[in-house]
């Protein structure tokens, strides 16, 4: 399974990661932003496989237009 980190710029083209890759970074950095191109079907999957972390998935919001939108992942 291959997920989309957020862009850092504008005009950049999202990363893609594995799973296994995205799991390595929330448990260095904790916290973890993807690119609205992700499905929410995706984002439960990657929060089933993290069931041994508390996990928190917020939406977050940086324009007005509807998919101005990415998710932060947050592990505890």
């Amino acid at each position: 399974m291959k997920f989309k980190l957020a862009k850092q710029t504008l005009n950049s083209k999202p990363k893609e990661v594995t799973i296994e890759e995205v799991i390595k970074i929330l448990e260095e950095k904790k916290v973890i932003f993807l690119d609205h191109s992700n499905s929410s079907e995706d984002i439960t999957k990657l929060v089933e496989k993290l069931n041994k972390f508390k996990v928190y998935v917020n939406t977050v919001k940086y324009g007005l237009v509807e998919d101005e939108f990415i998710y932060e992942v947050h592990i505890l």
